[in-house]
């Protein structure tokens, strides 16, 4: 019976695997995007939030369900930043095609689900990880934290 278990794993993540790779790819928005909340110039102030600067680790190239969770990260961001007082530089890395600067990230503190957002404080300091989906309520309540 074993060997008929063992058998059917294997079926199973080989539909799994079938299934995510035959989706289409779907083009990226951009390489390397500031959100539009910075835009304007940041004006330090005596309770401005912890979070100096995002970092938004994805891939360029993935599975449709894949790019499906990093569109919908991406876009909680953008909302969770938009109307900021004070803006938020947001730095956009594909871990696929620029694996020397997500590195830098990683040897930080390691993720093991894209995308991974990290949120630094002033002296580049990792102060919050996020990994996967991530949503609106989620995002807005870590920036606006002190």
């Amino acid at each position: 019976m074993k060997p008929l278990l063992i058998g059917l794993w294997v079926a199973i993540a080989a539909i799994a695997i079938l299934a995510c790779r035959s989706r289409d790819v779907k083009p990226e928005p951009s390489k390397t995007s500031v959100s539009s909340a910075a835009a304007s110039a940041a004006t330090p102030s005596a309770s401005q939030p912890r979070t100096a600067r995002i970092v938004f680790v994805d891939k360029a190239k993935c599975c449709q369900c894949a790019q499906d969770r990093i569109d919908a990260s991406w876009a909680a961001l953008q909302a969770a930043l938009a109307g900021r007082e004070s803006a938020v530089p947001v730095e956009r890395i594909h871990v696929d095609t620029q694996p020397k600067l997500a590195a830098q990230y990683r040897n930080q503190r390691a993720f093991m689900a894209l995308p991974a957002i990290y949120l630094l404080d002033g002296s580049g300091t990792i102060v919050e990880l996020f990994q996967g989906e991530s949503t609106q309520a989620q995002l807005s309540a870590a920036l606006d934290k002190p």
